[in-house]
């Protein structure tokens, strides 16, 4: 305590026994203080030792320690008192501070020159590298598509561009795939990826933006490049087919609809049903809608056949702007209709059919003043139910409804 309070400034100084300061000089919390030897007349100390056990062997300590002399004495005490202490590297630090600062500059020094000396040889390779490309892609530029380069140790593409008789001699266009600046959707970007470290020669079509940002149908072309057994860059050229592709959609559009209503015809409402059914979930249920215009033949027979068309149309318009836009909708044939909800409760079932019931019998129809009703007839599905098993149990529940008077829904 007399210690600490000379180290707090409490005190000015304080008197200690020269073997007690040599322990707390070894200390590293004590080293600040200053000794000042004092010179005084000796002492002489004796030990005793309470509850002694055997006389006898008190009686050897005390001529083991007769027989000592004065400097065996002093070797005891300093044994004692002057006791190792364990490495501290805080200890280290503040008794030198110099030196410590030194050494870890130093050592920065050093591994700032290994990676200055790395980042340096690393650019001169990637100068090297490009000036390669740049002379390859001014051969790129005499064709109409557009060559490409990918690194697939620094995910850079470098693209170049044909020439079309306005950019001259334009500079190859770098991209990052890490950078943020390639503005395309993740799953897009992926995908892109993907294909770009593909190990193998592959052709695929995407929709990927230009360098202005406006979106175009691309033929992607891909051939892996070998550097010692490993696949080190891929190569490949890219073309718009907008046009192509356009037609194309057109033409699978208008394969998979119903002429007349617009709607998925009965092979592509079938095919679209079967995929959802497929990938339900365990815990998830659908739902199988059959649509059927009550005593539709009367309105052709009553009306003519151009106006039974336009209820037809104005049905499917109903039924498409009733259901969501991922349920599948579509025109089986005749006056029967078809949607399946997939992820539904059966409480939005029966409140989806009746509201499309009341919409068509409150329908006015194009050029003509007949109204019509419909009935329905919709079941839940599950996981592992066939599409034909749904349908008939369909047909059922809507010809339920048709003899229980039309115009109402059956569930």
């Amino acid at each position: 305590e007399c210690l600490q309070a000379v180290l707090d400034g409490r005190a000015d100084y304080t008197y200690v026994d020269e073997y007690v300061m040599q322990y707390f000089l070894n200390l590293p919390d004590y080293r600040g203080l200053r000794v000042a030897p004092q010179t005084h007349e000796p002492h002489r100390v004796s030990f005793g030792l309470a509850r002694g056990g055997d006389a006898t062997l008190l009686g050897i300590v005390d001529r083991a320690v007769g027989s000592l002399s004065e400097i065996e004495l002093q070797a005891v005490i300093n044994g004692n008192v002057m006791s190792d202490q364990p490495f501290d590297i805080v200890d280290f630090v503040r008794a030198r501070p110099v030196e410590t600062f030194a050494a870890v500059a130093a050592v920065l020094l050093i591994v700032l020159a290994l990676v200055l000396t790395i980042v340096y040889q690393r650019a001169r390779e990637n100068a090297k590298t490009a000036l390669d490309l740049k002379k390859r892609l001014r051969f790129y530029a005499l064709c109409d598509d557009y060559f490409f380069e990918f690194d697939k140790r620094t995910d850079t593409l470098v693209v170049s561009l044909p020439d079309d008789g306005r950019r001259g001699d334009a500079e190859p266009v770098v991209i990052s795939m890490k950078a943020s600046s390639f503005s395309v959707d993740q799953d897009r970007k992926s995908a892109f990826v993907e294909l770009l470290r593909s190990n193998e020669r592959r052709v695929a079509e995407m929709r990927l933006p230009d360098a202005d940002g406006i979106e175009h149908w691309l033929s992607i072309s891909v051939e892996p490049v070998d550097d010692a057994g490993r696949a080190a860059c891929t190569v490949g050229k890219m073309k718009i087919i907008d046009e192509e592709r356009l037609e194309k959609d057109q033409l699978l559009a208008k394969a998979e609809r119903d002429s007349l209503t617009g709607l998925l015809n009965s092979e592509t409402t079938r095919r679209r049903i079967d995929e959802q059914l497929a990938a339900l979930a365990p815990d998830e249920r659908g739902a199988l809608i059959m649509v059927d215009i009550d005593r539709f033949k009367e309105v052709n027979d009553t009306y003519g056949h151009l106006v039974g068309d336009h209820v037809l149309v104005g049905v499917a318009r109903v039924l498409r702007e009733g259901f969501r836009i991922g349920d599948v909708v579509g025109r089986m044939g005749g006056d029967e209709f078809m949607v399946y909800l997939n992820r539904v409760e059966p409480a939005l079932v029966k409140e989806k059919c009746e509201s499309v019931r009341r919409a068509i019998e409150r329908h006015a129809f194009e050029g003509s003043t007949c109204r019509v009703t419909i009935s329905t007839g919709s079941v839940l599905s599950v996981r592992g139910e066939a599409f034909d098993s749904l349908y008939r149990r369909a047909d059922e529940a809507l010809y339920e409804a048709k003899r229980s008077g039309r115009n109402r829904c059956g569930f």
